[in-house]
């Protein structure tokens, strides 16, 4: 073959090839003009259609600074819990169930992009597979997945359909309307808008109840702050153990006017102050839940409750020298976070143990008989994720947060020069609750008492129903004397002892009381059985509480979080009375002349009513001194006897 008919044909060859490669890449990046219109007003998920089949949810975004953060919730046992924080669980009932119910139905309601250059645009790219952090272009992803595992749900959630995305003659948009989100499922490169009802979240505090204590101020009857300081025991190595020295204490209580009443109060010259005293209980119940560590145990068993009573473990019972480094373990952990156990208290129960924290300890009691007891550990900080669960990120003395001990860096120890203008922000805390039966149900009923019958006086003899007639042989004898007209003779009665009526009385007496007794002691057991109903219910409340407060480490946020740790001095105000300011004596000298004035007037107008009353008894016959004696007489003896005086000053009679 020759030279020319070979470069024919290279160059044949070669423009086959160049045509091949312009129809693939023609054929290849033409936009499918069909694709995903066939699919408007369809639902995204058709297989999804009860929400209670969902198990798992997942949700991963881009934060600010382009680092990508994952979310997840998982039920077990038919709680939903968060296990990225320990299992803590999801107390936000209605924003997991707001989830499931958003995606079942939701419609494709029209197509915006079909290829996956626009992704971008919509901000629906996959958060999860962005190699850099672009979080305008990324969006929400939220996987949703039943106790199988199987896929319920996938979706990539962009930014919020805008007035001016899209050209006003695309067919496929109209004016936006509220809550329309693009949105993408995972796995399609089309890209819908579609209404959506739905606030997505990867902040734990955003899907838990973050209210330390559900209660309102109203409802808060007691309140007690216990100010100490902590002494280090200089033979225990550890440095686990310290005595405690009370250096204030406050003890407050709600009168029934509902006014505060301080114990110790020297009422002539101290007085609480109410708005202090309410502002404090206002900081107290909006404590906010920013974080949380779960507390030491052992094979999922806590080795101390809520109660500080050490817990009834058999299998570890057989082995007191595992037992003992079990409880040193706890102690250990719990003394990083700044509580302290300590010994039981003398002749108290041996298996109960006492609690001692950094910070002190606030109480309070509600008007049901509740009784919180907030303990005060260390102040810590660093980053959310390190506030929220400890991380690498917060480091004491070269150690991290994997081990759950000085990974949060204690902002109490360090000198205030050094500390950041945010000490004391974030600080552990303790919560447990007892109760007060005496405040249950407004208290125990009273026992009514039941009457003494009265004591029998000797040779009482039992008083006779009515007098008794003479014999039929004394009437037919009277009758036979013609004595008609004379009243039959009765036998004669001996008088009774004075004593014997009194004790017929008393009986009497006694009967009324005791059927009044009855009525009332049947009411007071009706009674108590309410009350102590009500009081095995607050028992059963007060157990539930502590199963949710005793296995947590509560991180707090409170920008007034110190304030609870006020003193006495703070909470009262004292005050003078001033002295009274008695009348001059010129003024006590026209008082005196004018009510003797008063008097005089007053005494002879009565004795001139008096002289008339006399004339009209003279006229009548009355004899008596002259009307002048008697009327003088009459005065004499109003005066004496304190009559008829009202008004009368200071009189001199002469005679």
């Amino acid at each position: 073959m020759s030279t020319e008919s070979l470069k024919t044909m290279l160059f044949v060859g070669m423009a086959g090839i160049a045509a091949l490669s312009a129809g693939w890449s023609y054929y290849a990046n033409r936009p499918p003009q069909t694709t995903g219109f066939e699919l408007v007003g369809q639902p995204f998920f058709e297989n999804f259609d009860d929400s209670r089949t969902a198990a798992y949810l997942e949700i991963s975004a881009l934060d600010e600074n382009g680092d990508l953060q994952t979310f997840v919730l998982q039920k077990w046992q038919g709680i939903w819990r968060i296990p990225t924080h320990s299992d803590y669980p999801a107390e936000a009932v209605e924003r997991l169930a707001n989830v499931s119910t958003a995606l079942i139905g939701l419609t494709r309601e029209a197509v915006v992009g079909r290829i996956p250059d626009e992704h971008r645009r919509f901000g629906v790219r996959d958060p999860k597979e962005l190699s850099f952090g672009d979080a305008e272009a990324a969006g929400t992803r939220l996987l949703l997945r039943d106790e199988s595992g199987r896929t319920l749900a996938d979706l990539i959630i962009g930014r919020a359909v805008e007035q001016g995305d899209l050209a006003v003659t695309d067919t496929n948009f109209s004016r936006p309307r509220r809550n329309e989100f693009y949105v993408r499922r995972v796995g399609e490169s089309q890209t819908y808008k579609t209404t959506l009802n739905l606030s997505l979240s990867t902040k734990f505090s955003d899907w838990i109840d973050t209210r330390l204590i559900a209660l309102e101020a109203p409802e808060v009857v007691g309140l007690k702050i216990d100010n100490y300081q902590l002494v280090n025991n200089p033979r225990d190595p550890l440095g686990t153990s310290r005595f405690k020295q009370t250096v204030d204490q406050v003890n407050l209580m709600q009168t029934e006017s509902n006014r505060w009443e301080m114990q110790g109060l020297d009422v002539t010259k101290e007085r609480v102050k109410e708005g202090e005293v309410n502002d404090l209980i206002d900081t107290l119940l909006n404590l906010e839940i920013v974080g949380v560590r779960e507390k030491f145990r052992h094979q999922g068993k806590a080795l101390i409750g809520a109660d500080m009573r050490i817990a009834e473990i058999p299998e570890l019972k057989q082995d007191d020298e595992q037992f003992g480094r079990l409880l040193q373990s706890v102690a250990l952990d719990m003394s990083r976070r700044g509580f302290y156990l300590q010994a039981p208290e003398q002749g108290g129960d041996v298996n109960t143990l006492q609690l001692i924290s950094e910070f002190g300890q606030v109480a309070f009691t509600t008007n049901e008989g509740y009784v919180f007891y907030l303990d005060l550990g260390k102040s810590i900080e660093g980053d959310s994720k390190a506030i929220e669960i400890g991380s690498a990120d917060m480091e004491l003395d070269g150690q991290t947060s994997d081990v759950p001990v000085d990974s949060e860096k204690n902002l109490d120890d360090e000198p205030a020069a050094t500390k950041p203008k945010s000490s004391g922000k974030n600080r552990f805390v303790l919560i447990r609750v007892g109760l007060d039966e005496s405040r249950v149900a407004g208290g125990p009923p009273q026992k009514p008492t039941p009457p003494i019958a009265p004591t029998k006086p000797e040779g009482y003899t039992p008083a006779l129903a009515e007098l008794k007639p003479q014999t039929d042989a004394a009437q037919d004898k009277k009758e036979d004397a013609n004595q008609d007209d004379a009243p039959p003779p009765v036998e004669a009665i001996p008088q009774r002892d004075a004593a014997f009526e009194k004790y017929d009385q008393d009986v009497l007496s006694y009967e009324s009381e005791k059927i009044q007794y009855e009525i009332n002691l049947s009411r007071y057991e009706d009674a108590l059985s309410e009350y102590n109903a009500a009081v095995e219910e607050a028992k059963t409340k007060v157990a539930e509480l502590n199963e949710r407060y005793g296995a947590w480490y509560y991180v707090v946020s409170a920008l007034n979080l110190e304030n609870l740790r006020t003193d006495r001095s703070a909470l009262i105000e004292k005050f003078e009375v001033p002295p009274l300011e008695g009348p001059t004596d010129s003024a006590v000298k026209e008082a005196a002349d004018a009510i003797e004035m008063q008097g005089v007037d007053a005494a002879t107008d009565e004795a001139k009513e008096k002289a008339s009353v006399g004339d009209q008894k003279t006229d009548d016959g009355d004899t008596g001194g002259t009307q002048d004696d008697q009327v003088e007489n009459d005065l004499i003896d109003d005066f004496v006897n304190n009559e008829n005086t009202d008004g009368i000053g200071r009189f001199e009679f002469s005679f």
